[in-house]
């Protein structure tokens, strides 16, 4: 789906950023997985563990090790893509690459600290499709 069909899509209860995080991939893998959904992907640069996208015109970071040694972080900093939340995005993910992908169980928050984040408010996505919630980041 292009940008001016995602605009259409975009509602009150769109998140308005996305982010997943996804074990054992490279940057390779996860822009081919950018270009099957997007028209246009690419790298801006890449400072220390940061990569720097640009994908359809969003600012898309992808975090190396942010979370442990295995599990890369990617932000969509704005959303204007096919996907709605977090849990939307890492079933697309999960399915698409047949691993697993985890997200928080909500969107954030300006005020941090009034709803401070546990290690209950985390969803693991199995490639079936299965969501169950998780003990995380440990």
């Amino acid at each position: 789906m292009h940008s001016s069909n995602r605009t259409a899509l975009l509602n009150m209860s769109t998140y308005p950023d996305l982010e997943v995080y996804v074990e054992h991939m490279t940057i390779d893998d996860i822009v081919a997985w950018l270009k099957q959904h997007f028209a246009q992907v690419s790298a801006q640069h890449q400072k220390g563990k940061t990569t720097a996208l640009v994908v359809d015109e969003m600012a898309v970071m992808v975090l190396a090790e942010a979370a442990g040694k295995s599990y890369h972080s990617i932000w969509f900093k704005e959303n204007r893509t096919p996907w709605t939340c977090d849990l939307d995005i890492a079933k697309t993910l999960a399915h698409d690459l047949n691993i697993p992908v985890r997200c928080s169980t909500g969107g954030w928050e300006e005020a941090a600290d009034a709803k401070a984040e546990t290690a209950h408010d985390w969803l693991e996505v199995t490639p079936s499709g299965a969501v169950q919630p998780i003990h995380w980041p440990h």
